[in-house]
């Protein structure tokens, strides 16, 4: 199964740092880091508004917790966002592409 985890910081070099080590490890084949996401959120019961990096994560379900882990360990926040939306991917060649680019367990 494909994935995409979500994550968001407003760090760059937390958003690097998850992205270089998921990269490393061959647990994605491709990560894309997204500038200026205006979030608003309430936190301490009070509203907020920041200016966050996205982070997605394109895997496969047998990599979902070692990428969990990763994020867990390398985020900023106390309660990092972690989504996880299952995906289909519908053209052949950047099929090809993934699977031969992420690493085989």
């Amino acid at each position: 199964m494909y994935l995409i985890i979500c994550t968001t910081t407003d760090n760059i070099d937390v958003a690097n740092m998850i992205s270089e080590c998921i990269l490393s490890k061959k647990y994605s084949p491709c990560v894309q880091i997204i500038s200026n996401i205006s979030s608003h959120y309430i936190w301490e019961n009070k509203i907020n508004k920041s200016i966050e990096y996205k982070i997605d994560i394109k895997t496969i379900s047998v990599y979902r917790n070692k990428v969990i882990d990763i994020i867990k360990n390398n985020h900023n926040y106390d309660i990092p966002e972690i989504i996880i939306s299952e995906i289909e991917i519908l053209n052949k060649e950047y099929k090809d592409w993934f699977e031969s680019t992420i690493r085989k367990e």
